[in-house]
C-alpha cells in the first residue's frame, strides 16, 4: 500500500480488504461494502461495527480500538447447503491465517501501515443475508484492531 502519514480507520478496511482480495477463491471484496451483491461469490464485506477511543494514552495521541467485522458470503440455495459449507470451512483458517501473515511478515502488501495491532479475532459460521439475499458464511470479528495518530492542533479532520 502507499505510504500515509496519518492512519485512519477507512485505510485499515482498505488494508483488510486488500489482503482478503489475495485469498484464494474469493472473488470480490471491495474497500466499501456496496448496496447490492450481484451474483458475485464468494463475497466479502468489511465495516467498522464498535470501538473506543482513547486520548492522551500515550501523550499526545489518540488512539482507536475498533472492532472491525468481516462477512464472508456464499450464495445459499434451496439444495445446495452440502456444497455451500464444502466451499467454506476452509475459509475459518484462510482469512485469519492471511491477515496474520500480513501483520507478522507484510506478505501481501508489505505490512499494515494504518492498524498496529489487534487483539481476539472472533467468528460466527452459518446462515447470513445480504440485501435481502439469503447467504451462508462466516462473520469474523477482528477485536481491539489498533490505530494511532498523532494529535494535530492546526487540523480538524
Amino acid at each position: 500500500m502507499g505510504k500515509s502519514t496519518t492512519p485512519t480507520l477507512q485505510g485499515a478496511i482498505a488494508e483488510i480488504q486488500e489482503v482478503i482480495r489475495a485469498v484464494t477463491g474469493i472473488r470480490k471484496a471491495p474497500n466499501e461494502p456496496p448496496e447490492s451483491l450481484n451474483g458475485v461469490f464468494p463475497f466479502v464485506a468489511t465495516y467498522s461495527q464498535s470501538g473506543r477511543l482513547l486520548i492522551g494514552e500515550p501523550s499526545q495521541t489518540i488512539t482507536t480500538l475498533a472492532d472491525i467485522i468481516i462477512e464472508l458470503h456464499l450464495a445459499r440455495e434451496k439444495g445446495n447447503l452440502e456444497r455451500v459449507i464444502q466451499q467454506s470451512i476452509d475459509y475459518v483458517w484462510h482469512i485469519p491465517n492471511a491477515l496474520g501473515n500480513e501483520l507478522y511478515s507484510g506478505m501481501v502488501t508489505g505490512g499494515f501501515e494504518h492498524i498496529q495491532t489487534w487483539g481476539d479475532m472472533d467468528y460466527e459460521y452459518g446462515a447470513l443475508g445480504y440485501d435481502k439475499l439469503n447467504t451462508f458464511g462466516f462473520r469474523f470479528t477482528l477485536r481491539n484492531v489498533k490505530l494511532q495518530r498523532v494529535i494535530d492542533s492546526t487540523s480538524t479532520d
